[in-house]
């Protein structure tokens, strides 16, 4: 082969392992974090709406990706058909299945919002029993500036919010559902006992399903542009391992004919 096109085949080469190199540390990091969470925290199975606990379907994804781009790794490093149109033929279906996915978000828009507000609901009910969890619902309300799953309302259905309990948090709220929590970290106690007029300056009132529907709505075209940088990436990774497949398959044709000039060298 000539000089330049073994530059271009091996360049091509390295250019999938790197990209299906980093895609398999993004994987293997998915797994161990599934497993994680799986083992020391034992899932989520008491938040999950589905009929699955939620770090299984990490676990799951972490797996998908770990195993693709490892066919897409080794089979560029070694040059082997085999791997490399496995690779291929994996990286065809989850495009098809992403765009299927797409699609029916799309269509069940409503379905999925009412999924996830149940699963917020039942974080609020579990606030205090895990602390990994306490931080994870902390954050998400600060961050998107509300409280509760609905509304601020929906702590009534936490024991130790609830207005029956005997704590000193009865008929309150989280510190994080405060609008300054700088000023007093006590600022979400008894506010349920008095009205939304008293309170909209104080607390946020609206629930976090709702913001973040509208944080997604304010970020559309950088959620968009993300999804098509990701769906670009997965495509240049399926026409690259297919021209590597070319390149392997003209390589081994040389070789054949080399092998068979020596053999029966021209007289």
């Amino acid at each position: 082969m000539e000089g330049s096109k073994t530059r271009d085949v091996i360049c091509r080469q390295y250019l999938l392992f790197i990209l299906n190199f980093l895609v398999w540390l993004t994987g293997s990091t998915l797994m161990a974090v599934g497993i994680w969470a799986k083992v020391t925290k034992g899932g989520f199975d008491d938040l999950s709406t589905l009929d699955t606990d939620p770090t299984t379907y990490i676990i799951i994804s972490g797996c998908i990706l770990f195993f693709v781009s490892g066919f897409g790794c080794v089979g560029a490093l070694r040059q082997n058909l085999c791997l490399l149109y496995a690779h291929c033929a994996s990286l065809a279906v989850l495009i098809i299945l992403q765009f299927v996915g797409g699609i029916l978000v799309l269509l069940l828009q409503e379905t999925v919002v009412d999924s996830a507000l149940r699963f917020f609901e039942k974080a609020v009910v579990r606030y205090r029993d895990d602390p990994d969890l306490q931080d994870a619902v902390d954050y998400i309300q600060a961050e998107f500036r509300c409280c509760g799953a609905a509304s601020y309302a929906d702590w009534q259905m936490n024991v130790y919010f609830n207005c029956s309990s005997p704590g000193r948090e009865a008929c309150g709220v989280p510190f994080s559902c405060c609008i300054d929590m700088a000023m007093n970290y006590q600022c979400g106690l008894d506010v349920r006992t008095k009205t939304k007029y008293e309170i909209f300056s104080t607390i946020y009132i609206h629930g976090c399903i709702d913001s973040f529907v509208l944080w997604m709505m304010d970020n559309i075209l950088l959620l968009g542009l993300l999804v098509f940088a990701s769906l670009f990436l997965q495509i240049f990774a399926f026409f690259l391992s297919h021209w590597m497949i070319r390149d392997v398959k003209t390589i081994q044709q040389f070789s054949k004919e080399a092998e068979t000039t020596q053999q029966f060298p021209a007289r």
